[in-house]
Formats: C-alpha cells, sequence, structure tokens
C-alpha cells in the first residue's frame, strides 16, 4: 500500500500558485478625544405634523429663513405672511420643482442651493414615503433578480422592509445638513394609529401618517419620530401659552409634549430651558414656537419685524 500523501500547508504552493491571506484594510488612525461641553453648529431636527388644511406649512413659513421642497400642493402657492410674496423653493430651471424621490435626494445633496436659507422644509414626507414606492421598484430587484412593480411584489413583508430602507436614505441625507448647520424641517400629515398597549387595550392617538410596521416589519414612524429633536403636532385647542403666559380662546396651538391621545415631544434647549406644553399658534403671523426654538437668532418674523425674541 502506497503511502499517505500529507496535506499541503496553506504556504505551499497549491495547483501552480501560493495561496495568500485575505487582504486587510489599513488600520485606522487613532483619534484622540478629550472632555468638553458641545461647541457643535449643527441644525435643528423638527418634524411638523397635523390635519390636512391646519396650518403647518403657514406655521413652518415662519421659521429662520425657510426653502421648501414642495412636494405636497399645501406649499406651492405658500405666500410670506409678511411681504406677501411666495416662499423660496427649490426648483429647476423651468421652475418645476422636485417630483421624485431620486429628484428629492438630488436637491438635498446639492447642499450650495441652501447657502442662504437657515432652514430646509420637506412639504410632507407623507408625499415622500408614496413617492419612494416607485424609486424602490427601479432600483431593488427581487431576490431572484426579476423586476417588481408592485409592494407586494418581493414576499410578505419584503416589500415595507425595503421602503424603510429606502425612507432612512432621507434621513441620511438631512444628517449632513444638520451637520451643515442648517435646520430640517419635516411636515408630515396626521393619522388616527393604533397604538399596541402591553400593560391593557390598544388605543389610538393622533400620529405622523409614515407606515407604522408591524411584528415583522420596521416602522418609518418610529424612525422619524426618533430622529427627531422636536416632534410638534399642530391641532385646534382652547388654551395655549403665548409670551410664557396662559391664553385661552384660541384655536390652533402647537402641542409639544406628547400624550396618550397624540404623538409629540421636545428635547431641553441649548439655554437649559423648558418648552411648554402648548404654543398659541393665533393665526399665520404668530411665531410663538420659533421663537422657543430658535431663542438666538429668533424666527424669520422677529427679522422682519425686528421684534426681540422671547428671553
Amino acid at each position: 500500500m502506497p503511502p499517505k500523501r500529507q496535506r499541503p500547508k496553506i504556504s505551499e504552493k497549491v495547483g501552480g500558485g501560493a495561496k495568500s491571506a485575505a487582504p486587510t484594510a489599513p488600520p485606522e488612525p487613532v483619534k484622540k478625544f478629550t472632555a468638553g461641553v458641545s461647541t457643535s453648529g449643527r441644525g435643528q431636527k423638527i418634524i411638523v405634523y397635523g390635519g390636512s388644511g391646519i396650518g403647518k406649512s403657514s406655521l413652518v413659513a415662519l421659521a429662520p429663513t425657510p426653502i421648501f421642497l414642495p412636494l405636497d400642493d399645501g406649499s406651492v402657492n405658500l405666500r410670506d405672511p409678511y411681504t406677501n410674496e411666495k416662499v423660496q423653493q427649490v426648483q429647476d430651471a423651468d421652475g418645476v420643482p422636485p417630483c421624485t424621490f431620486a429628484e428629492t435626494r438630488n436637491a438635498l445633496q446639492q447642499y450650495s442651493i441652501y447657502d442662504k436659507f437657515e432652514t430646509v422644509v420637506i412639504d410632507t414626507a407623507t408625499v415622500l414615503q408614496d413617492l419612494s414606492h416607485q424609486y424602490m421598484f427601479d432600483t431593488i430587484p427581487h431576490e431572484k433578480g426579476q423586476t417588481v412593480n408592485s409592494i407586494e411584489g418581493y414576499g410578505y413583508g419584503k416589500g415595507y422592509t425595503h421602503m424603510y430602507d429606502v425612507m432612512k436614505l432621507i434621513i441620511q441625507d438631512c444628517d449632513e445638513l444638520i451637520r451643515r448647520g442648517k435646520n430640517v424641517i419635516i411636515i408630515i400629515q396626521s393619522t388616527i394609529a393604533t397604538v399596541a398597549n402591553a400593560a391593557g387595550d390598544d388605543y389610538v392617538c393622533d400620529a405622523p401618517q409614515l407606515y407604522p410596521g408591524n411584528k415583522i416589519t420596521p416602522s418609518i414612524r418610529d424612525l422619524y419620530i426618533q430622529w427627531a429633536d422636536h416632534v410638534l403636532f399642530v391641532n385646534h385647542a382652547n388654551t395655549a401659552v403665548k409670551d410664557k403666559k396662559i391664553k385661552g380662546d384660541v384655536t390652533r396651538a402647537v402641542f409639544t409634549q406628547g400624550q396618550l391621545h397624540f404623538k409629540a415631544k421636545t428635547r431641553v434647549l441649548a439655554s437649559g430651558e423648558v418648552i411648554p406644553d402648548v404654543i398659541c399658534f393665533e393665526d399665520v403671523k404668530d411665531d410663538s414656537i420659533w421663537q422657543y426654538i430658535f431663542p438666538e437668532g429668533g424666527s424669520d418674523v422677529q427679522a422682519k419685524t425686528n421684534t426681540p425674541p422671547v428671553p
């Protein structure tokens, strides 16, 4: 019986060549850190949502020097409440604003557009989510390689997971603007959402109209709410805060702290001040909420009227 052949070692030539180890990336340089206080010039991440016609776009028009990506008809003919001029919008050489998901991303990534503006406004993410479907069909094939023309065509739950990943791209685009010091406000329509309650019966509440997710697919709504510094709910109310005083008999208000029946939140401001739970929004010239969020520079209204910001 011939002797058993030994398996060659990795370093020996096999098949006419030497087997080498997989290439490795060069080590990343070690960055040194130290302790200190934040000096970041990042912008604010804000969601404004509410029912159709409640005045979301009008409220956002009062934010510091805004420019709109008007995906929704709500801001196409929007005018500045003080100058009566149309608000600035992102548009092509023919005066046409972005009409597709890809065009919206393209516009968000053209940073020079926003040099003269402090606030970039997406109006609305509800429409943008609808536009994301065609972008998804164009860029993400079925796992077997064929083209898909419906969200259900990817298989059970898979299309909604793809939609989540696609809508996350907008967050990434907005984050780069935030890092460049721009405020980003995303306007969203409101819907009645069912909330799962581990402690008892499920219940309903007002929430941004984005895909809510389920047991097997992630929630786009939660993704956007978690991303935002402030989630502001515009709705009708009987009492609100104006100039840090309770004011009654107003028809609209901005709700900043969530309750069981609606979603909302705010972060503590850089000054350490906490925004009141309800802020007055009497009319299209009422910028009370922006005086709280942007006290250092004030709202666009303050720049026009030379009125000092809320101390």
